[in-house]
């Protein structure tokens, strides 16, 4: 969700806080809906519940607050923890559903102190990454920045950092904040997804770094952090008829190599697993986790191969998937398990539909002579490139390059370098723009600049070839 929050140089943010607390003789909470009026006039409503005893969060995670925790630690003291939940939500890991499954988690993995002590056991940002890999996925603290105070200009160097793809955390001595990627790339500023203690009526739920007064945060970590990637292995792929029932045992694995537990899956197979051919185990994720993985394996009579290699192909570009038969004549047959991402036609032409990844399975059918087989190959449909328009040395070490635009795509990397090999050469990101500027270039010094596209989808970031390259003389 992209929240709309205007908060431009000089525009003054109105928070307007409806909070009914009524305690009746038998001590019964009344609730009340907390609301975050815009600039422009409009209202974004907040379903808090203001009780301090039931755990009731709203179920967007941009408005999890600490007072709605059922823990008492957590709403008093647990900006940290909710700040961590929402990174972690934003990232998608979000089926511990709300703060108080993260904390229960910390704490019973020794993370953070007890149920009214939400303390860190451990180096900040510790606690988080320990749930990534717990998920089987991967997150890195990739640095610390410390902050100068003049918020404008930090609020500048943490949109560096959210512009290349990292998840943003502001720490200070009093409170922890998590700063918003998608809604801080839909203003062009920092926006801090505060905690909101329910109990502290000043404080507000999203607003942008530039104006906040109410805390002073001294600096932040950005982190990197990938979703989790599954494969299945099969204790045998081939088998030789013999009359029996083949059923290979099956693993699932994550991309480091670390086994899945069984309770997250079932595994379900074909009814015929006795014939000629290819049969399909499916493995279909539950818990934590959704999707299905078909596994193929083959029973065979002789030794018919499918010779195909994965490749990657342009968005506007077709292309043959380039399969042949070895050792056999059967007829090849084509499936995409993502006809969003790529379709195959029947005679093996790929034709993408969107940036992406997914598997093709080609099968070769069975004849007189020979079983059926199948291999699975991926498609990887990377963005459009753009050609460069333009470079122009502007002086002081400046150079402006501009370019064709392009519809899709999340946004430009420029790559520049004192030599054509680009060798040491440095690259920085821009979104959707279509020129963009480099500095501190050395003067009377000839620099190679070439641009190439890229699209973030599923937590993978998808580039294109890159254009022709440019030089220019820098003044």
């Amino acid at each position: 969700m992209k929240l709309k929050i205007r908060n431009k140089k000089n525009i003054l943010y109105i928070l307007a806080t409806v909070v009914a607390m009524a305690v009746l003789s038998f001590g019964t909470m009344v609730y009340a809906e907390r609301k975050v009026v815009l600039i422009d006039g409009g209202v974004t409503p907040v379903p808090v519940n203001t009780s301090t005893t039931k755990n009731t969060y709203a179920k967007k995670w941009q408005y999890w607050a600490q007072g709605a925790s059922k823990y008492p630690g957590l709403r008093s003291e647990g900006c940290r923890v909710v700040a961590y939940s929402k990174m972690l939500a934003e990232a998608g890991y979000t089926r511990f559903s709300n703060p108080d499954g993260f904390y229960k988690w910390g704490i019973k993995n020794g993370y953070f102190v007890s149920y009214e002590n939400p303390c860190e056991l451990s180096i900040a940002g510790t606690a988080p990454a320990a749930y990534v890999k717990y998920r089987h996925g991967t997150m890195k603290c990739e640095g610390e920045v410390m902050l100068s105070g003049i918020k404008t200009k930090d609020a500048k160097r943490i949109m560096k950092y959210i512009k290349k793809g990292y998840y943003v955390i502001l720490y200070g001595p009093s409170h922890t904040v998590y700063i918003g990627r998608e809604a801080s790339l839909e203003e062009g500023t920092a926006v801090m997804m505060d905690s909101w203690n329910t109990m502290s009526a000043h404080n507000m739920m999203c607003y942008t770094y530039a104006s906040c007064t109410s805390y002073t945060f001294t600096s932040f970590k950005y982190f990197s952090i990938d979703g989790p990637d599954f494969d299945a292995k099969l204790s045998n792929t081939t088998f030789r008829y013999d009359g029996n029932e083949h059923k290979p045992e099956v693993t699932v694995e994550d991309k480091s190599g670390n086994v899945l537990d069984e309770k997250y899956y079932t595994i379900t197979y074909p009814e015929n697993c006795t014939s000629v051919g290819t049969h399909y185990i499916n493995i279909k994720f539950k818990g934590v986790y959704d999707g299905v993985i078909n596994a193929p394996y083959t029973i065979t009579n002789e030794n018919q191969s499918i010779s195909a290699v994965s490749r990657s192909i342009l968005l506007n570009q077709e292309a043959s998937v380039g399969a042949t038969v070895v050792n056999g004549e059967g007829e090849l047959s084509y499936v995409s398990e993502n006809t969003s991402v790529v379709e195959v036609t029947e005679d093996g032409r790929l034709i993408p539909k969107s940036v992406g990844k997914t598997s093709v399975i080609i099968t070769a059918s069975a004849t007189e002579s020979s079983e059926q087989v199948s291999k699975r190959i991926t498609i990887k449909v990377r963005p459009v490139p753009t050609d460069i328009t333009k470079v122009e040395s502007v002086g002081d070490g400046s150079v402006k390059v501009s370019w064709t635009t392009q519809k899709g795509i999340t946004g430009y990397q420029i790559q520049y370098a004192d030599n054509p090999q680009f060798t040491e050469g440095k690259a920085v990101k821009f979104r959707k723009c279509e020129r963009a500027g480099l500095a501190g270039l050395a003067q009377g010094k000839k620099y190679y600049i070439r641009l190439r596209t890229y699209k973030k989808t599923a937590g993978v970031t998808y580039y294109s070839d890159w254009s022709k390259v440019s030089e220019t003389v820098v003044r």
